[in-house]
């Protein structure tokens, strides 16, 4: 008779929202998107840095708009050469990050339709990269979601909104 001991693993089951910014492909924290915009108006901030495309009215509140594609978020230049501003089935994906009590909100341009992306985790090999994607979600056809820190993108994009004042 021969013992075999069970060895427990620390895999978990994490769920994205992945979203194509023109030809950049992103897994967002599931849960983070509050709602998908389909129909909205864009109001033009002055002197705002590219990749704020402008601002839109959803339900009384001014969100600013991004366009993740024109914010450097990797050091792939040529993932930034062929980004576009594409202009048909573009959607918004408002999502919040809760800052000591307060809800800041964003609203991410995309193309397309939203997918759901599984990954299954080993919390032992996960590794941060110095930018605002910390690894990616590969799907069975073969294609890589760049999985975002929506804490960190919060950050830089204040920082770089400050810069430009």
């Amino acid at each position: 008779m021969h013992d075999h001991a069970v060895i427990p693993t620390s895999r978990e089951r994490k769920l994205y929202q992945g979203v194509r910014c023109n030809a950049l492909k992103i897994a967002l924290p599931y849960g983070w998107a509050e709602t998908i915009v389909e129909s909205f108006e864009l109001t033009a901030v002055p002197r705002a840095p590219a990749w704020l495309v402008g601002a839109t009215n959803l339900n009384g509140r001014i969100v600013p708009v991004i366009d993740l594609s024109l914010l450097r978020i990797t050091d792939d230049v040529s993932l930034a050469r062929r980004s576009t501003a594409a202009q048909e089935n573009r959607r918004l994906l408002v999502g919040a990050l809760d800052r000591d009590g307060v809800k800041e909100r964003i609203a991410l341009i995309f193309n397309g339709l939203p997918q759901q992306l599984e990954e299954q985790v080993d919390d032992a090999s996960a590794v941060a990269v110095p930018s605002l994607i910390e690894g990616f979600v590969e799907v069975a056809s073969g294609e890589r979601y760049g999985k975002v820190n929506v804490e960190r993108l919060f950050s830089e994009l204040s920082t770089a909104i400050e810069k430009s004042q």
